[in-house]
This record gives C-alpha cells, sequence and structure tokens, in this order.
C-alpha cells in the first residue's frame, strides 16, 4: 500500500505537453492497468479511439466544424497521441450513471 500513496501523493499536473507518447505496447500496457478499475458486473463501458498522426487532424477538423469555424483546431494537435474515452453503456441491471462513472474511472487512471 505505501507505495499506491506514494505515487497518489507525488502525483501532478502538467499542462505542457511534449512529444513523447507511450508506443502502441507501451499504451496496451497502460490500457490494461487502467481497465482494472471497479466494474460492476464486468461490463467494460468504455471504449478507447486512439489519435495518433492525421487521425488527430480528423478530430481537429471535427472540432472546428463543430464551433462553426472551418480549418484544424490546434487542440487536436498538440499532442502527438490523443485518446478519446467513450461511454459504451450496456444493458444491464447497472445503472447508467455507474457505467459512467466506471468510463470516467478508466479516464482518470489512465
Amino acid at each position: 500500500m505505501t507505495g499506491v500513496r506514494e505515487a497518489a501523493l507525488a502525483r501532478r499536473s502538467c499542462s505542457k505537453v511534449t512529444d513523447a507518447a507511450p508506443d502502441p505496447a507501451e499504451l496496451l500496457d497502460l490500457v490494461t492497468a487502467a481497465g482494472r478499475v471497479a466494474d460492476h458486473s464486468s461490463l467494460r463501458p468504455w471504449r478507447l479511439i486512439e489519435m495518433r498522426g492525421e487521425d488527430r487532424a480528423i478530430l481537429g477538423r471535427a472540432l472546428n466544424k463543430a464551433d462553426g469555424k472551418k480549418g484544424v483546431s490546434s487542440k487536436a494537435m498538440r499532442a502527438p497521441l490523443v485518446i478519446a474515452i467513450v461511454a459504451a453503456y450496456r444493458k444491464s441491471k447497472v445503472p447508467r450513471w455507474e457505467q459512467e462513472a466506471v468510463a470516467s474511472g478508466v479516464a482518470h487512471l489512465l
């Protein structure tokens, strides 16, 4: 438990983005760990969309289009890797809010 406590206390948000990003194998390892969040009925009600390279430009155009603008939003291009976490609700006794909380937990842990 000491390692978990120390990791939580050492955690800091960093607003400066660099060109460093996990490679696909490293990302898979991180997603495997993040997928261990509490998940009632093991529904895994989340999906990840990994965007690198030109995929980020597609997202950037969609963001600008949603705002009634043309071109590519710079927000999508700031980092070499953008991950969208999507709540994928399942028909279940588990309420939607709880499934959304699981997806949020995966996003936070990742």
